[in-house]
């Protein structure tokens, strides 16, 4: 690229050199923006494959795909996609959090609601 051989060859600044090539500076940072695209995509992948693993069991399954992520640019960007494994509150011994629960409860719901509708329909 001729900005780089300006930088290199004749010991001109980058800001010089964009300036004669008429380059913006911030397209430099091209490469590096493709790069983080191709990250981001992969750690929704995996996020959406292993839905309960945090941040860090993300990272180590990058490690060992072989990008080079630190920790802390992992967490970010799961924050910025909204990845983040929400938390139970609940103290309950039936959480409302879980599929299975609720579909429990739902059936239940619906077993006593049928019988209190057969127990109101025979007192008329």
């Amino acid at each position: 690229m001729l900005q780089q051989a300006l930088v290199k060859d004749w010991g001109l600044s980058i800001r010089r050199s964009c300036r004669l090539v008429g380059l913006s500076r911030s397209r430099l940072n091209a490469p590096y923006q493709v790069q983080e695209a191709a990250l981001r995509a992969e750690i929704r992948r995996l996020s959406y494959k292993h839905p309960r693993f945090g941040y860090r069991r993300i990272h180590a399954l990058l490690a060992g795909d072989g990008h080079t992520a630190s920790l802390r640019r992992v967490r970010r960007i799961r924050a910025k996609e909204g990845l983040q494994i929400k938390k139970c509150h609940c103290t309950r011994m039936l959480c409302c959090c879980y599929d299975w629960v609720l579909g429990l409860r739902v059936e239940k719901t619906l077993e006593a609601t049928s019988n209190f509708i057969k127990r109101v329909a025979g007192t008329f």
